[in-house]
């Protein structure tokens, strides 16, 4: 998007309409056991949340996601009518499930945390497909996205040898 900084995904002004685009989306994603009552699904948070951390090389502090999040009306300690408690759904529920890690930033003064994607966020979709649900709702191209789209096809090319033959040709 011209003019825009590329990790610059979620303008304040435009809200994240993710029920419906991810439910058309085949996501591997979207798992109903997430999803609220009515409104944007559970999922459609955690989607939002991968999407910063990997526009944000791979790791965010906790700061930058409410910041977010805030934008969008969503607010810790505040309940929600489809997340509940939002900090708790987010450092608790999403952790044990394993969509997410949560740890203490090393060596941060004040203390802070971050998130990266859990194993099973890596094991259900991958960078590629998020990019180009990104892309997508931002009537774009996900090649738009320079860095990240390259570091996409990187991941996707990792994944691609480890699930081929188990030797190298030399």
């Amino acid at each position: 998007m011209p003019g825009d900084k590329e990790s610059s995904y979620f303008p304040h002004e435009q809200r994240f309409q993710a029920h419906s685009e991810t439910q058309g989306l085949e996501d591997p994603t979207y798992d109903g056991r997430l999803s609220g009552e009515g409104g944007m699904p559970k999922t459609g948070l955690l989607i939002i949340i991968l999407a910063v951390i990997f526009t944000k090389d791979n790791c965010t502090i906790e700061e930058e996601v409410w910041e977010l999040l805030n934008m969008m009306d969503i607010y810790s300690g505040m309940k929600h009518f489809i997340f509940g408690e939002p900090r708790e759904f987010i450092t608790k529920d999403l952790v044990q499930e394993k969509y997410l890690e949560y740890r203490q930033v090393a060596n941060s003064d004040p203390p802070c945390c971050e998130f990266l994607w859990g194993p099973r966020a890596h094991a259900e979709t991958s960078k590629m497909k998020l990019l180009e649900f990104l892309a997508k709702n931002h009537g774009t191209n996900p090649r738009c996205f320079l860095s990240h789209y390259e570091e996409a096809l990187r991941d996707e090319g990792e994944s691609q040898s480890q699930k081929g033959f188990p030797w190298k040709f030399i």
